[in-house]
């Protein structure tokens, strides 16, 4: 059984435990600055090719790589996960881990089949500042994530898309 972790940026401390036969943290920034393109996002996703340089494919940021799924980590995101049993998405209410949140949902929503499995943990603590001792206590329950929430999610993060990429207007008042 392959259980998948991904989280958002603090997910980093969860190399350290053993909750997870693979951890996938996620650091791209959707709250500040401009919002990556489509074409940057979907690439960020896809098989790993000639074009990816460091730090541009999903897998440049995974912390240990047990022999059974290394040789998979240049797959696509969804290739990958399909490889997986079980897919948790451990994310924080912080802004930036929420639209991470939500544009993962709305990439799951494209394939079919890969919401039985998906499970969500909202968390409300820093990952970062816990131990393994005290990641391996916690018992955050697990919701799966239903046709509706991927759905809810798309939504969300094209109005979210919409409204970071449409350019800035210039309100003049006339006198």
């Amino acid at each position: 059984m392959t259980r998948l972790i991904l989280a958002g940026q603090s997910g980093v401390s969860l190399f350290r435990s053993d909750l997870a036969d693979v951890v996938i943290p996620f650091i791209l920034r959707f709250v500040w600055g401009p919002l990556p393109s489509p074409d940057e996002l979907a690439a960020y996703l896809a098989a790993r090719s000639d074009k990816h340089a460091p730090g541009t494919h999903w897998s440049d940021y995974g912390g240990r790589w047990p022999s059974a799924t290394k040789a998979r980590k240049d797959f696509g995101l969804v290739e990958f996960c399909k490889q997986c049993d079980t897919i948790e998405l451990w994310f924080d209410p912080g802004p930036n881990q929420q639209l991470q949140l939500i544009w993962l949902l709305d990439y799951f929503r494209s394939y079919p089949g890969i919401d039985a499995r998906l499970r969500l943990r909202l968390i409300d603590y820093d990952l970062i500042t816990a131990t393994a001792e005290e990641l391996g206590r916690w018992k955050m329950p697990a919701v799966d994530v239903a046709k509706d929430e991927l759905e809810t999610a798309s939504m969300t993060w094209q109005a979210y898309g919409r409204r970071r990429r449409k350019p800035a207007s210039i309100c003049s008042a006339r006198i």
